[in-house]
């Protein structure tokens, strides 16, 4: 019984070590907003970093809730993460003014697997079974892109 018990308390300090939050704000970078003529939306490019090394958390997917002034779901998006280089996503999207106000991005962080050469030449692999979501809103970081 006791045995069972530590091994118990062994799992939950692994998955609450394995699934430690991390704020959304340390993954950006920087964010550039464009609004073209004749085009109904604003551009928005969003630079994030795909790693937090310290915290060793990685970015997997994101996605983008547009949200009306009631608060209602008018959209869900599932953008495509562009990768320009090693450690940088890249997320873009057009969105119309009227929707930015209330708008979420929402990014889905995993740790990182870890591969571990053993002695006897085999490989192990490990990764906890934790997906983090984490929150931007998109009025802020327009807002705090045009400072």
């Amino acid at each position: 019984m006791k045995n069972i018990l530590l091994g118990i308390v062994a799992v939950i300090a692994n998955y609450s070590f394995a699934c430690e939050e991390s704020g959304a704000e340390e993954f950006v970078r920087d964010v550039m907003v464009f609004q073209h003529q004749g085009q109904s939306c604003t551009s928005v490019q969003i630079l994030l970093k795909e790693f937090i090394e310290n915290k060793n958390r990685y970015i997997d997917s994101a996605y983008l809730n547009i949200i009306d002034g009631n608060n209602n779901v008018v959209a869900e998006v599932t953008p495509a993460l562009d990768r320009p280089g090693f450690g940088s996503v890249l997320l873009s999207m057009c969105v119309s003014k009227e929707h930015i106000e209330n708008s979420r991005i929402f990014l889905n962080v995993k740790p990182s697997p870890s591969v571990t050469l053993n002695g006897n030449g085999s490989i192990t692999t490990d990764s906890a079974l934790c997906l983090e979501t984490r929150e931007l809103v998109l009025s802020k970081l327009v807002n705090d892109s045009n400072k």
